[in-house]
Order: structure tokens, then C-alpha cells, then sequence
């Protein structure tokens, strides 16, 4: 990810193929035998017999045939060492010189260490059994299917292990939905053999199933049961097998416990992969396989560690991540140096494929990080490595054609035109993604701006892409999202080469075509998106709006109803935000203002519901729900594999409908019983006209957009009509100047003249301690803001006192009430001064929420770790003055306190640390008295509280992180979460506040509370109160707190 595992990777450029020398051997013994036709044709049908006697008829009938195939056998395994011999065929070579009558014969297979005894005879199931496994461990899923089709129509009664294997190669080559529809049938059928690894390696192709198909459910109930069979094994055979289990398992803790330490990470990944070590396991085509999802899945882990850490070049966690990572590197090393002692480049060729997905990965994964110049040096490595396994092209199209001819002796004419191709799948697949890496590396270092020689590189790559992407659609099938037609299309509308529009009409033809064919909403709904690009880049607005609208239209319905996994339904939202934002431009070019600002409150509420899915996603009430979702995502695949495969779909398709008619009724009865979760979990848009009767008489509410071109501001109240806004900034600059000033607010406690004393901070005294460092600096930020923010609105406020903010991205990081303009000696006059501020979520949070009485009590919680002695007088300090109250200070301050709220509670007050991750929301959570789980109470767990009747939750000690991800998602996720739960508002801090700073301030709100002011009265009385404190009059102490939610 970053430099040094950089460097590691590189390394990766050594495991590329020598270049073949004169007289190396190009094709094991068996290899060349199978270059004979008529010998290897007389070997199958040995191989076939049901019994000795019928090899003898053979042998008699064809006595040159068996001496030459006797001849070319023996040479095979006398050339090997003892350990590496297959003594499976043992005893056909003695059929074979008995029934020949050749006594010369003895002493050679004696010599050769050929065992007598009776031949094991294999049918045509086990030998195409063998080439599926092939084909699907390189990748190449349609022609595998073809051939379990095949074995299926021949074999029309199935023995248990034909059926075990069928549905573990279907499992592990997209047929995902298996894992829940047969698992436990399987596990019976496993069970039943004699032969432990049977029913292991069911276990691991259920639990990649259910990982790579989005069931958690499928890890919940095989993972366990995995490694007990495990234990059950010979000590010497268990570690193999752990390696899986333990991947499984480790990854699925990661998603539960993502606050894990780098060293703790390191520990298990290094635990993980000792496993592996003694072992190849591409010997195993299904488990290789595997163990290619596996290696990327822990690849995208390790990038998450560096988003969610903030690990940096060169520490020491970059250094110890290092060494973790180089165990995997140097472990597909060991298997690719491997090659030459294979006799089988199937396996070497898997690893392979292995290794060129790595590194591709290593280079997505180091942009998602964003470090453009470290996955710069990538690129050489890539070229090297793509060039060293080439050479291996000839000795695999040479296996191609043997194989091609076993089965032809197998099946005859009855596979139609099938020629086996192991070329078409991993290798094409990979060799795309080479061509798209280094064309987004080209796009990134240009600047947006191409030199001749690049643009020329660029459109070189581009074509390269779509050719090999051609190849590989037809070994490893459509792959969706990751079809590399859609980046190429995407690179012509940015850049614009000669052609761009002809030849992206060309692609997105192509693309309509085969997403309707296949019934890929998501890729319908992404033909729309970029159709609506092209036609706003050729002048055609309102086509191009109407295509939009379709985009967006179709891609929310298809979130609501389809469970994506967490990674692709960010990924999809991530990949439409361009959609919402030209749709946006559009509509205000065009004078569409109430339909833009409709499209912005769109856009924020699928956010929202963005994260109410991945918080609910293991919520026991909506188990149902998403277990209906995971299906029909999963069925949706199904039919379209069918449908490329030219297969009838017609039962898929039966049960794709039946899965979407069971989730109206799981929704149906979710609405009845959990109303609140059936409308967190889909996108509702509310109309303008609607939202503007909500407004009240008293209220301005302010939408802001934040643009390319600068910053829109859609201003609404109940008198006049919807009015816009425009002020020409650019986005870099605004969010510089955001960060400047929380930065600015968060060094002020720790300013060598004025954390100690406050007190001596002055606004408009350059004498003043720390004027220059502080006073200046901030009062001149909160200026620059408010002439973009708020003077722009300024004569639409008129006299109403409540300004309603909706804010998007980096401006959820403002302290609206800190605003303030400058007066002609530089005094600030502070937005809190006149107007009462709460920000919205959504816009849609300016409907009142409908039904309920309000609970009048107040419960505080505080210090329940005992770190927070100031939050514990805090808390005593609020209920001493606040009527029908009680609290739970210290060690009663539990979860399950929280959880059991007294009738007729209103508000509730949470003075406890909080860390709100806005990389990972769902995983923010608020610090209890206890330990392990039960001292986290994370914000998944909030969504399951019943507080109907709360108005109120208060969380006055929380810390909000400044990591990579969207910006305000950590406290507006909570925001929504208690939302759900029942509470209506939550007021929280936007940074750490000194503890008698808020106990004075949360004091004085509770008091105006209790005298029956407004949420935002409240809050904005105790602000100025607080403020006109000498000791406190820098916005740090004051300007904290933000109130989101109902206000009134």
C-alpha cells in the first residue's frame, strides 16, 4: 500500500518463468503421450474398463498399441524420485506386460518401483472431473459448466461424490445461492463418505460461498462445524486446513472488531498464513481457487487497516505491516519457483494467475489508499511478470489440445463444438486488468491533461483492454461491474480522444445489449448513467436529464431490493454520485430549480439509508428482509450465468420472481411490526411542496450543494418560493478553510499563552497572548466561511429566528454558529447572536415526526470507565437542577441500564467517551462500564433500543476522528440511528471540550429545557450565556455542540 510494501511486491517481477533454453523439456512424459492420439485413445480406454479382463481383451486386440504405451508409461516415472510417483496406475503397466507375455518388462517396473497390484479403474466422470477442476481453477467458468452439464446428461443417476463434486465446483465458480439451498443436504452427503476430505473441502467451497455471495449466515453456521472436522484430523494434516478456517474466521472478526490494532492485525495474518506454508494449494483446482479469493480478500483488508489507521510511509506500522505482507508474497513466490518440478503446468499456471491478481489488487488497492505515486512503481512489475508468464503460453495451449482429445474420446460428438481454451479466464481477465491499471496510472499522472505521447499510450491501452476483455468474457463469463468496457468509457467522456463519442456509443451498445439480455439492473442502470454523461457532453440536456433520472430511478430501486454486500454498495453509491451531481447541474442550467433542489435531497437521503443498511445488516428484525435480499441478488446472477451459458433459466428465473414477491411480503410485514426500520432501509423522496408546508412560520431552512463550480444554496421557508444561490468558489478552497479552522479550535487548549489561560484570548487586541497564532487567523476563517455560507442567504432570513441547515460534505465539519462577519475594527458578530442553528440530516427531517407522546423525565449517564471524573459531577450537576431525573454514574453505567429506560424518559444524557469513525460508521460507538463487547456500545446496537417518546439524546463527550471517508458520516449516522430508535434529536460535539466548559453550558440548556424553551432556544441561550464569559469566549468552549433533528 505504501512504499515499502511497494518494494515487497516488486519482488514479485522474480517468480516470472525463465526464459526456455534449447533442450529444456517443454511438456511432462504424459503430455507427450497424449501427442500420440492412437496411444493415448488405447490408454483412456484402459483407463475406462470396468475390470481386468476386459484390459486383457484390449492389450490382445491391440499388442503394438500397449507395448509403445508400456514403452512411453515406464519413462514417465522412472524419471521421478519415489516421493513423487502417482502409484494410482501401478497396476495396469503389469496387465499390461502380462497379458503381452513379456518377461522383460518385470524387472523394469520392478526397477521403477511399480507396485503389483489390482488397478483402480476410473470412469470418464472422474478423468472430466479432473479437467473441470482444471478449467475452474484457471479460471474458466463457462466451458467448466459446459462439461458438469455434460457429466450431468451422461451420468443420470449421480453417485454421492459425482454429486459432492458438481455442487462444490458450481459453489466455487459463481453459483453462490447453493451454500443455502443444498448446504445441509451436502454436509449429510459428505458426511456419509469414508474419505475426511470430502466433507472438508464441502466446508470451505459453503463458506466461500457464502462470503464471496454476501451470506453472513452461511460463515455463521459451517465455519464452527469446519473446525471441529479440523481437530478430528491427524495433527500433521490440520494445518493445511486451518489456513482456510482461520481466513474465514479472521476476516469475519475484522468486520465485526475493525478498531483492531496494526500489530494485532499483523499477529493474526502472520498466524493465518504459516498454515500454508509446507503446502501448494493449487493441487486441490477448487481450493486454489479459494485461496485466490482468500489472497484478495486479505489484500483489501490490509488497505482498509490503512484507511482506518491513517497509517503513514515509513512508521513503524507501515514497517510492520511490511513483514506480514511479504509472507504472502513470498509464499506465491515458492509456488510459481515450483514450475519445473511440475509435472503439470495446470497448478504452477494457477498460481500464477494468482500472483498477477495480486498484484493488480496491490495496485487498486494503493490508489483506493490514495498513493497515485506509489502505485506508479508498480507498473514495471506488472509489465515484467505479464512478460515471464507469456513464455508459458505454448506449453499451455499444447495441454489445451490433449485435454481437448481426452475428451473427445470421452463424450465423441455429443459436446457439439466445445474446444477447450485454459487461456480464455484468469490469464485474459488479469491481462485486462494490467491494461486498465496502467491506463488509470497514465489518466492520474497527466493531471487531467494529455501530452500527444500519452494520449496515444492511453487510447493504446484502451484498446488493448476491450480486446482482452473480449477474450475473457468468453472463459470466465460477464463480469459485471468489473467488465472493463465500462473504465474505457468513462476514460473517453473525461478525455475525449479522437473518436471518444462514436466509439463510446460503440461500447455502450454493447453494453445495453448484453445487461438487458442478462437482466443486470445494476448495469442497466449504469448504461443510463454514462448515456447521460455522453448526451450532456454532445448539448443534448434534456435527454440527458431524462437519462439520468432513469440512473439514479433505477439504481435506488435496486439497493432497496438487492443486498450488494457492504463493499459493493458503497462502491455502486460511490460510483453514482457523479450521476446525482451532473443531474443537479443540469437542472439548475435548464431553470429546473425545485427539481434540483429534489435531486440533492435524494442524493442525502440515499446516503443515509447507505448507512442504515450496512448498521442493520445483522439486525434481527431484519433478518427476513435481507436474507430475501441476498437472494435475489444472488438468483439475479444465477439467471444471467445461465443466460451467457445459452442454458434454460426458466427455473432460475421462476425463482428470482417468486424472491421478489417474498420480499414485498417480508417488507409488508416489516412495516407493520418495525415501521421505523421499513423506512430507514429505502429511499423516499419527499416533495418540495410537502417539505415547504412543514417549514414553520419561524424557520428558514438552507440546503448547500457543494459543487465543482462552487457552492449552491437552495434557501426555503413557508412565505416565498424556493430561491438559489451561487458563489463561485473553488471546492479545495472551501474545504481548506473548513479544516483550517477546526484545526485552529482544536490547538487552542493546547496554545503555550492560552490553554492555561483562557481567559486572556481577545478578539480585536493584537497585544493580546497568541493574537497572531489564534484571535486573527480564526476570526478571519469564520469570516471567509460566512461571506460564502450565510451572506449569500442573509436578505432571504428576514426576521425568523431558526436557520435549518442542511450541509453536505466538508461542511458538516462547520460550527455554523461560530459565523461570523467583521465589523469595521474587526469585531466578529457571531451567527448565534440572532439566529438559533440545528442541522438536518436530510431534508426530509423537516417533517415532523408524526405520533407519540414525549417523555419529560431525564436520564444521565456518566464516567463509566472512570476516566471522566468531570463527567461524573456533570451528570450529578443536570439532575440536581432538572425535575424527575435519575442517573447511572461509574460502575452502574451499563449497556443494559441504557437499553432499560423508564417510562415517560424524554431525555437522555450521555457524558461517556465516544470514538465515531467517520471510515467505518456503523462501528462508531459510545465507551460503558464493563468489559470486551459489553463496554462498547457501538451504533448498531442503537438501532435496536425502543425509545419512542425520547426528544432528546445528548452526547456530550464524544470525539469525532478526521479519517479518510465522508465527512459528518460518523455523527449524522448516529444522528439517524437514534432517529430510528425513537429519539427525535441528538446534540453532539463536533470536537473534545474542556469538562467544566460543557458542564456549565449543558447545565444552563437543561435549565432553559425545563423552562419549556425549544430545543434550539435552548441550545442557542446557554451558547451566549457561555460565551460572554471571559474565560470562555473562544469558540472552543461554546461552539461545539451541534443539535440535529426536530428542533421545535
Amino acid at each position: 500500500m505504501k512504499k515499502r510494501l511497494v518494494y515487497g511486491l516488486m519482488a514479485l517481477s522474480l517468480c516470472a518463468p525463465a526464459q526456455a533454453r534449447p533442450g529444456d523439456r517443454q511438456l511432462p512424459a504424459w503430455a507427450e503421450t497424449l501427442a500420440q492420439e492412437d496411444v493415448f485413445k488405447f490408454i483412456v480406454r484402459c483407463a475406462g474398463c470396468a475390470n481386468e479382463q476386459q484390459v486383457v481383451d484390449l492389450v490382445k486386440a491391440n499388442p503394438e498399441l500397449a507395448r509403445r504405451a508400456l514403452e512411453m508409461a515406464l519413462a514417465d516415472p522412472a524419471s521421478k524420485q519415489p516421493a513423487e510417483r502417482d502409484h494410482r496406475y501401478d497396476g495396469l503397466f503389469w496387465i499390461w506386460a502380462r497379458a503381452l507375455g513379456l518377461e522383460e518388462f518385470k524387472p523394469r517396473l520392478l526397477a521403477a518401483g511399480l507396485e503389483d497390484k489390482p488397478m483402480v479403474f476410473l470412469d470418464g466422470y472422474a478423468l472430466t472431473s479432473d479437467i473441470v477442476g482444471g478449467l475452474i481453477s484457471v479460471g474458466n467458468f463457462q466451458q467448466s459448466e459446459r462439461l458438469l452439464s455434460a457429466l450431468e446428461k451422461e451420468q443420470q443417476t449421480p453417485n454421492a461424490q459425482q454429486r459432492l463434486f458438481v455442487a462444490k465446483a458450481r459453489m466455487v465458480s459463481g453459483r453462490y445461492l447453493l451454500a443455502r439451498q443444498q448446504g445441509e443436504a451436502l454436509v449429510e452427503l459428505a458426511r456419509a463418505q469414508s474419505n475426511p476430505q470430502e466433507l472438508l473441502e464441502l466446508y470451505a467451497c459453503l463458506l466461500d460461498a457464502g462470503r464471496m455471495g454476501g451470506f453472513p449466515d452461511v460463515t455463521n453456521r459451517y465455519l464452527e462445524p469446519f473446525q471441529q472436522a479440523i481437530a478430528a484430523l491427524p495433527l500433521e494434516k490440520q494445518a493445511f486446513w486451518r489456513f482456510y478456517s482461520s481466513s474465514f474466521d479472521e476476516l469475519r472478526r475484522m468486520e465485526r472488531e475493525p478498531e483492531t490494532s496494526v500489530n494485532e492485525f499483523c499477529g493474526r495474518y502472520d498466524k493465518v498464513w504459516a498454515n500454508i506454508k509446507a503446502t501448494n494449494p493449487f493441487e486441490i483446482p477448487l481450493l486454489g481457487r479459494i485461496f485466490g479469493h482468500l489472497s484478495s480478500l486479505w489484500m483489501t483488508r490490509i488497505a482498509d487497516l490503512y484507511l482506518l489507521r491513517n497509517i503513514q510511509l515509513n512508521s513503524p506500522e507501515d514497517k510492520r505491516v511490511e513483514v506480514s505482507f511479504m509472507n504472502q508474497v513470498n509464499l506465491l513466490k515458492g509456488l510459481s519457483d515450483a514450475a519445473p518440478k511440475a509435472d503439470s503446468k495446470i497448478p504452477t499456471y494457477a498460481a500464477a494467475m494468482t500472483l498477477l491478481a495480486l498484484i493488480n489488487d496491490a495496485h487498486e488497492q494503493t490508489i483506493r489508499v490514495g498513493q497515485p505515486d506509489i502505485a506508479r512503481q508498480l507498473i514495471p512489475s506488472m509489465i515484467q511478470l505479464e512478460t515471464g508468464f507469456a513464455q508459458l503460453e505454448p506449453q499451455i495451449q499444447a495441454q489445451q489440445q490433449e485435454l481437448g482429445k481426452l475428451l473427445q474420446v470421452i463424450f465423441g460428438d455429443r459436446l457439439g463444438n466445445f474446444s477447450t481454451n485454459l487461456l480464455e479466464g484468469d490469464w485474459s481477465r488479469q491481462r485486462t486488468r494490467m491494461r486498465l491499471a496502467q491506463l488509470q496510472q497514465l489518466l492520474a499522472d497527466s493531471k487531467g491533461k494529455l501530452s500527444p505521447d500519452q494520449a496515444r499510450r492511453a487510447q493504446k491501452l484502451a484498446d488493448e483492454a476491450v480486446t482482452l476483455n473480449t477474450r475473457a468474457l468468453r472463459g470466465i463469463g460477464y463480469q459485471g461491474a468489473d467488465d472493463a468496457r465500462w473504465a474505457v468509457i468513462e476514460y473517453q467522456l473525461r478525455f475525449r480522444p479522437p473518436g471518444w463519442a462514436k466509439a463510446a456509443e460503440r461500447l455502450l451498445f454493447q453494453l445495453t445489449e448484453i445487461n438487458q439480455q442478462l437482466g443486470y439492473r445494476e448495469g442497466i442502470s449504469r448504461v443510463a448513467m454514462l448515456r447521460g454523461q455522453l448526451l450532456a457532453a454532445q448539448g443534448q440536456n434534456p435527454a440527458a436529464i431524462q437519462s439520468l433520472q432513469q440512473a439514479v430511478d433505477n439504481v435506488e430501486s435496486y439497493l432497496t431490493e438487492v443486498e450488494a454486500g457492504e463493499a459493493g454498495s458503497r462502491a455502486i453509491r460511490d460510483r453514482y454520485k457523479q450521476a446525482y451531481r451532473l443531474l443537479v447541474k443540469l437542472q439548475l442550467n435548464s431553470g429546473k430549480a425545485t427539481g434540483a433542489f429534489q435531486t440533492v435531497s435524494r442524493q442525502l437521503q440515499a446516503e443515509v439509508v447507505q448507512q442504515n443498511q450496512e448498521s442493520l445488516r445483522n439486525n434481527t428484525q431484519l433478518r427476513d428482509v435481507n436474507r430475501v435480499r441476498a437472494e435475489t441478488a444472488a438468483l439475479e446472477k444465477q439467471v444471467a450465468d445461465e443466460r451467457i451459458q445459452g442454458k434454460d433459466a426458466q427455473a432460475s428465473e421462476q425463482l428470482l420472481a417468486s424472491s421478489k414477491g417474498e420480499y414485498q411480503r417480508v417488507v409488508a410485514d416489516l412495516r407493520r411490526s418495525h415501521p421505523q426500520y421499513e423506512g430507514a432501509m429505502a429511499v423516499r423522496p419527499v416533495e418540495f411542496l410537502e417539505l415547504k408546508k412543514s417549514i414553520p412560520a419561524d424557520t428558514t431552512a438552507v440546503l448547500y450543494f457543494v459543487s465543482d463550480d462552487g457552492i449552491y444554496s437552495f434557501v426555503a421557508s413557508q412565505q416565498g418560493d424556493l430561491k438559489i444561490h451561487k458563489v463561485a468558489v473553488d471546492p479545495k478552497e472551501l474545504e481548506k478553510s473548513v479544516l483550517r479552522v477546526r484545526q485552529l479550535i482544536n490547538l487552542f487548549p493546547h496554545d503555550p499563552a492560552l490553554g492555561a489561560h483562557p481567559e486572556a484570548f481577545r478578539w480585536n487586541d493584537p497585544a493580546s497572548p497568541g493574537y497572531q497564532r489564534q484571535s486573527l487567523p480564526l476570526k478571519t476563517e469564520l469570516a471567509r466561511l460566512d461571506k460564502w455560507l450565510i451572506d449569500p442567504i442573509q436578505a432571504d432570513l428576514g426576521s425568523r429566528p431558526v436557520l435549518a441547515i442542511v450541509p453536505t460534505g466538508v461542511l458538516h465539519y462547520v460550527p455554523f454558529p461560530a459565523l461570523c462577519s467583521l465589523d469595521a475594527a474587526g469585531n466578529p458578530k457571531f451567527l448565534a447572536e440572532n439566529f438559533q442553528c440545528v442541522n438536518l440530516v436530510k431534508t426530509s427531517d423537516l417533517v415532523p415526526v408524526a405520533g407519540g407522546t414525549q417523555g419529560q423525565k431525564l436520564f444521565a449517564m456518566g464516567n463509566p470507565d472512570g476516566s471522566l471524573p468531570g463527567a461524573e459531577r456533570e451528570v450529578n450537576s443536570i439532575t440536581a437542577s432538572f425535575p424527575q431525573s435519575q442517573k447511572a454514574v461509574g460502575k452502574e453505567a451499563t449497556a443494559s441500564r441504557l437499553k432499560k429506560l423508564e417510562a415517560g424518559t424524554g431525555y437522555v444524557h450521555l457524558a461517556t467517551h465516544g470514538q465515531l469513525s467517520e471510515a467505518d460508521p456503523k462501528n462508531s460507538y459510545l465507551v460503558m462500564a464493563g468489559t470486551g463487547d459489553s463496554a462498547h456500545f457501538r451504533a448498531t446496537d442503537i438501532y435496536d433500543l425502543d425509545w419512542q417518546g425520547v426528544r432528546l439524546v445528548t452526547l456530550s463527550a464524544c470525539k469525532t476522528a478526521l479519517q479518510e471517508g465522508k465527512p459528518g458520516a460518523a455523527i449524522t449516522s448516529l444522528a439517524e440511528a437514534f432517529r430510528v430508535a425513537g429519539g427525535h434529536s441528538v446534540v453532539a460535539s463536533l470536537w473534545s471540550v474542556e469538562d467544566n466548559a460543557t458542564e456549565e453550558l449543558m447545565v444552563e440548556f437543561y435549565k432553559q429545557l425545563a423552562e419549556g424553551k425549544s430545543l434550539a432556544a435552548a441550545l442557542q441561550s446557554s451558547e451566549r450565556s457561555l460565551s460572554a464569559q471571559p474565560r470562555y469566549s473562544h469558540p472552543f468552549f461554546w461552539a461545539a455542540f451541534t443539535l440535529f433533528g426536530d428542533w421545535r
